[in-house]
């Protein structure tokens, strides 16, 4: 979902992930990968602006800010949550994401995907989607 590449030897794994997001290591790339995978073309400027400002996207470096890495994280797991719920239905998962929801106050996933409170009322609404359907 981020599009790296483990650099570790032992792969990677999610406290190499914690470690470079803390450190302000997590390349550019990956908010362009996560961005992508939760958006069709269209929407996705309007995805990018929930994890960054066009300010800061305009004079970004190589890597991005442990703050802005920590918000690209978070929209990845939901992204792939969402994706596997929807048995890599790329399209189904993208149209949950954007779409407001009832059980979210209205809000889409992906605008409740910004802090961690709201990754675990998304990620909730998910696993209940995952188990109704698998009922």
């Amino acid at each position: 979902m981020l599009g790296l590449e483990a650099a570790d030897p032992r792969g990677l794994n999610w406290l190499n992930l914690a470690e470079t997001v803390r450190a302000g290591r997590l390349p550019t790339s990956a908010v362009v990968a996560v961005v992508t995978a939760a958006a069709e073309r269209s929407q996705q400027t309007v995805v990018r602006r929930t994890i960054l400002s066009d300010a800061s996207w305009k004079r970004r470096r190589d890597t991005v800010s442990a703050a802005v890495g920590d918000r690209v994280l978070r929209l990845a797991t939901v992204v792939a949550l969402a994706r596997y719920v929807w048995h890599g239905d790329v399209e189904g998962a993208r149209e949950f994401l954007m779409h407001p929801s009832r059980q979210l106050g209205g809000h889409t996933p992906l605008q409740c995907s910004i802090d961690t409170a709201g990754v675990r009322a998304v990620e909730d609404l998910l696993l209940d989607i995952l188990y109704e359907f698998a009922a």
